[in-house]
């Protein structure tokens, strides 16, 4: 039996091309979402409420998605059957995200 943090498989789970991809995404979301926290422009057509709850994800997606990207991206070049699956929930809330409201 392995030790809790040593990886499961002895191979990367994700390529070195798959983990800038994954970089690139990080960058991308962490761009988009501070932009719509610090530009005024961005949710001025919006309507006070949608607007807060734009603020908002964009606050979630900073301080938490990205981060979960960038450091499960990591572990699963190290092995990590956990990581993977933290990676896919994280990408499946980002791409999801938009679309909570509706419904």
């Amino acid at each position: 039996m392995k030790n809790a943090g040593e990886p499961l498989l002895s191979r990367s789970l994700v390529s070195g091309k798959e983990r800038q991809i994954f970089q690139i995404l990080a960058a991308l979301v962490a761009a988009a979402s501070a932009a719509g926290i610090l530009v005024d422009r961005v949710y001025a057509l919006e309507k006070p409420i949608w607007a807060a709850q734009g603020i908002g994800q964009d606050i979630v997606n900073l301080i938490v998605a990205v981060p979960v990207l960038v450091i499960s991206a990591h572990l699963e070049g190290k092995g990590s059957i956990r990581a993977l699956l933290v990676r896919t929930g994280a990408l499946c809330t980002l791409r999801f995200s938009p679309y909570r409201s509706i419904c």
